[in-house]
């Protein structure tokens, strides 16, 4: 059995939320056919579909028919209170036709109102998420705030002094890597006085490092000590002392 947008919402929903927008049905439980339009209504506003409200036009008609006949119909001679028959018979007949009627539908249609519920509050949130990302950003304000006020004739400029200007940036420092020494390379990020032996030793082996790859598959750096010192690391002049390799192998044919 597929699944539909609407059973999705439903199965992740509370109880609670369940009871509480299924509170409709104990009013036509207790309406009694005479006021179970009152419950019919309740159910279309929640559902606003077609289908609900067509239901809710259908039973609160009859409702409100059975509402007016028990109060028109006329009583007997003995009794004015008592309805006379047959209109007596056939307005308890029409009362219970509208209240089993309608709760035999009700039971029907309530997996669909709690549905449509859902569905229409989850349109409106997409319309509202939708709004707000076509609107443009609010830009924050430039301006500086305004001086504050003098206080016993004393302005926070006379109190404080000129403001002094900040040191301009400094350029970021770079560690020439094929020169500097273990306990200087022990202090970059994610390296650690164990990865800066592995990174000496791999360094007088083969006489420095060309670039970055070649020193992270010289020294077996991890990926994240690779991004650790990314950008503050230089790689200046060296004497590669690597071992020349053979001619390769020779395939005998």
């Amino acid at each position: 059995m597929t699944q539909d947008a609407g059973d999705i919402l439903l199965a992740q929903q509370s109880t609670r939320w369940k009871v509480a927008n299924s509170l409709w049905l104990a009013v036509l439980v207790l309406g009694f056919g005479c006021f179970s339009f009152v419950g019919w209504i309740w159910a279309a506003l929640l559902a606003q579909s077609r289908v609900v409200s067509r239901a809710a036009v259908l039973w609160s008609s009859l409702g409100i028919a059975v509402f007016i006949a028990i109060g028109a119909t006329p009583g007997t001679e003995a009794d004015p209170y008592e309805m006379a028959e047959p209109w007596g018979t056939i307005v308890i007949v029409a009362m219970a036709v509208a209240w089993v009627g309608g709760l035999i539908h009700a039971g029907i249609l309530w997996r669909t109102v709690l549905k449509e519920r859902l569905l229409r509050l989850d349109r409106i949130a997409w319309a509202v998420a939708e709004h707000r990302s076509s609107q443009p950003p609010v830009p924050w304000s430039t301006s500086p705030p305004p001086p504050p006020a003098p206080f016993l004739g004393v302005s926070a400029a006379d109190y404080y002094g000129p403001p002094t200007s900040a040191p301009p940036p400094q350029p970021p420092a770079y560690l020439d890597i094929n020169a500097a020494p273990a306990d200087a390379i022990a202090f970059l990020p994610r390296i650690g006085p164990q990865v800066a032996g592995q990174i000496v030793a791999a360094r007088t082996r083969t006489g420095g490092f060309r670039d970055l790859d070649d020193l992270a598959t010289s020294a077996q750096l991890q990926p994240h000590q690779v991004a650790g010192i990314r950008g503050s690391v230089t790689f200046g002049p060296f004497n590669p002392q690597r071992p020349p390799q053979g001619p390769g192998r020779v395939l005998d044919i």
